[in-house]
């Protein structure tokens, strides 16, 4: 879910916010997050933006054109954030949060490490975890029925004028009847350097380079996604306890706050770029097992993607999966200043595409947002939205 503050009151919201709080600079080690910011207007604040002067308003440097509504949660989306395997370790891990939090209340100080209650269901936790394992990495009754993206009900905000800066697709798109699966790209991908600054090869010892993606909406359906056109056996790296929140106790399971999935059998893709496409691949998901409550904290998948040393963070407009993958030589690419199309069969009708804009906010004057679309029987649909987390 994506939320924002309306945009004649950000600028309010950014005076009275930093009054009030100030701002932290973001780490390169800092986690990506989404937060939601709603301005109170019901406490007689001044309308600024609207008073701008006509010289301010041309040397600002947001690009203010895109309104992110909301995805409604009913059970399309529950069932497309679901991944059915992970479901019993999820209900562990909450019934831990639970357990953790009502001791807390009771003991106020180390409430769980000498409780047999809380170290019996620990036990049992665990033992789910161990379970989820074996049943990954054998790839035994995983296969997931993924339903369409397009059954979410996404409506953009009521000052939204990013379809404004597309033209009408003029025909059917290629994906009106196919399987697929779509996210987002720039500007919302981070480079892995590694331990040798980028220097990755693949398991078949080829020249490599990684990228981490996870503020887009539908990393949130990353592993029903793959586990529809695939069935990949997989390997979990157990990774450490999370902080809750800044002053809330650390979460995990036994020492194990999240799990981070990796394919044996890679994930193929195609990252579509601003010159074409080409292929890619899939190397990893990081799944948190608890929710962290904190300013630049966000909870959604962390999706490890590998490309060509030809790529970079900036060229790679976002990735398809589909179930039957078309040609890469067919793909076509139009980039402008904050637009882009791509027809993926080379029928000269764009099949997706991409608006870019920016936004006033607390941590800095330009902040990016994107909604990317998808040509379905002749007419732009949402596929994917997101907005850079606005961290105090």
């Amino acid at each position: 879910m994506i939320m924002k503050a309306p945009r004649k009151f950000r600028f309010v919201t950014f005076i009275m916010l930093s009054l009030i709080m100030g701002c932290t600079k973001k780490t390169d080690t800092q986690e990506i997050a989404t937060t939601d910011v709603v301005a109170d207007t019901t406490i007689g604040a001044v309308d600024v933006q609207e008073s701008l002067s006509e010289e301010e308003a041309q040397n600002s440097p947001t690009i203010e054109i895109i309104d992110l509504g909301d995805t409604e949660q009913n059970i399309t989306y529950e069932n497309l954030k679901t991944f059915p395997p992970l479901t019993q370790v999820m209900q562990w891990a909450s019934r831990i949060e639970r357990m953790q939090d009502s001791l807390n209340e009771i003991h106020q100080y180390n409430p769980w490490k000498d409780s047999t209650a809380y170290m019996q269901l620990s036990a049992e936790a665990f033992r789910s975890i161990t379970d989820y394992e074996k049943q990954m990495m054998s790839a035994r009754d995983i296969k997931q029925n993924f339903q369409s993206l397009l059954s979410l009900n996404r409506v953009a905000g009521p000052e939204d004028r990013s379809l404004e800066k597309l033209t009408s697709p003029n025909g059917k798109g290629s994906l009106t009847n196919a399987t697929w699966y779509f996210i987002g790209g720039a500007p919302f991908l981070t480079q892995s350097l590694g331990d040798e600054g980028g220097a990755y090869r693949s398991n078949k010892g080829v020249s490599e380079k990684r990228y981490y993606l996870t503020v887009p909406e539908n990393a949130q359906f990353i592993l029903n996604a793959i586990y529809n056109f695939q069935t990949p056996r997989t390997t979990l790296n157990r990774e450490g306890p999370l902080d809750a929140s800044y002053e809330g106790p650390s979460r995990s399971i036994k020492q194990v706050g999240a799990l981070e999935h990796v394919f044996a059998d890679r994930v193929p893709v195609i990252l579509l770029t601003t010159t074409g496409a080409v292929k890619g691949e899939i190397v990893a998901v990081r799944m948190k097992l608890f929710e962290q409550s904190m300013g630049c904290i966000i909870n959604h998948p962390v999706i490890t993607i590998a490309g060509p040393p030809s790529t970079d963070e900036n060229s790679i407009l976002g990735f398809l999966m589909m179930s039957s993958a078309p040609s890469i030589a067919n793909v076509k690419s139009n980039v402008n200043d904050n637009t882009w199309t791509v027809d993926i069969d080379g029928d000269g009708i764009p099949d997706l595409a991409g608006v870019r804009g920016t936004f006033e906010g607390i941590s800095s004057d330009a902040m990016n947002e994107a909604i990317w679309y998808v040509n379905d029987n002749g007419t732009w649909k949402i596929a994917d939205w997101a907005s850079e987390p606005d961290c105090t």
